[in-house]
């Protein structure tokens, strides 16, 4: 999965903030399903984008 639709945030999150590895932290719509979306990694959020938008999916695991 490269690009989809956030459709729910599953916490509250703000820019910054930790995720541990197989933190699950929104849902994600895609053209094929609707999933949620799990960190592959332990890191950052970088960006907190609002429900129904549209964007590139990955992640940082730099320090803010």
């Amino acid at each position: 999965m490269s690009q989809g639709n956030i459709i729910e945030w599953m916490k509250k999150v703000r820019p910054g903030d930790r995720v541990e590895a197989g933190e699950v932290f929104c849902e994600v719509e895609t053209d094929k399903a609707t999933v949620a979306w799990e960190s592959t990694e332990e890191g950052y959020l970088a960006q907190v984008r609002r429900d129904g938008d549209r964007l590139l999916l990955g992640m940082h695991s730099e320090t803010p």
